[in-house]
């Protein structure tokens, strides 16, 4: 998880839910390269990591704290500021 994404949880969150989410996004996202990268080519696979897995595993570790489309839409928000940002620079 970048920076921007933990400040993100931290301005939003509490520090124990946003701890919380921290540690299920990554071993979420962990067992989805790992069920995915056998599938996919390394271009793919890359491409998977970075732009789709990355999200679908930041929305369902807060499902926990959140209720859906809470979740949905602070997801939309976290990584339209990352990708306004990037376009930016």
């Amino acid at each position: 998880m970048n920076n921007d994404m933990k400040k993100f949880l931290y301005q939003t969150f509490d520090a124990k839910s946003t701890d919380d989410i921290i540690k299920r996004y990554s071993a979420m996202l962990d067992e989805m390269c790992h069920e995915q990268n056998p599938r996919l080519s390394p271009t793919q696979f890359n491409i998977a990591r970075k732009i789709i897995l990355t999200r679908i595993a930041f929305y369902l570790s807060m499902k926990k704290h959140i209720d859906s489309s809470e979740a949905l839409s602070y997801t939309a928000e976290c990584f339209y500021k990352k990708q306004k940002a990037f376009q930016n620079s």
